[in-house]
């Protein structure tokens, strides 16, 4: 498991990312809907992996690795900082991208 967090220096804790390992689906249109619509994940576990996000505040993706990739970037990013309150406000993100941790 993958977990991204995010907080300011005024000591806000925003939602946590979470990536579990999943195998995809054989079959391509079911693969792509999983993709779309849930995460990566099956309709039968999807069930509960959307109870857990509600319960917990938590996002939760799954990939074939269980590891981070640019795609999961891609959705942080839009998660966290697409619908801002104040967009016109400057922010400075420091990323640690480093594979060993």
């Amino acid at each position: 498991m993958t977990c991204m967090l995010l907080g300011s220096s005024f000591g806000e804790k925003l939602t946590p990312f979470l990536v579990l390992k999943t195998s995809p689906s054989k079959i391509p249109a079911i693969r792509n809907e999983n993709l779309e619509l849930r995460h990566r994940f099956g309709k039968h576990l999807w069930k509960e992996i959307k109870r857990l996000q509600d319960d917990y505040t938590v996002q939760i993706y799954g990939n074939r690795t269980g590891w981070w990739n640019g795609g999961l970037s891609i959705a942080w990013l839009g998660y966290n900082f697409k619908y801002r309150s104040h967009p016109d406000h400057p922010v400075l993100l420091l990323w640690d991208d480093f594979s060993g941790h």
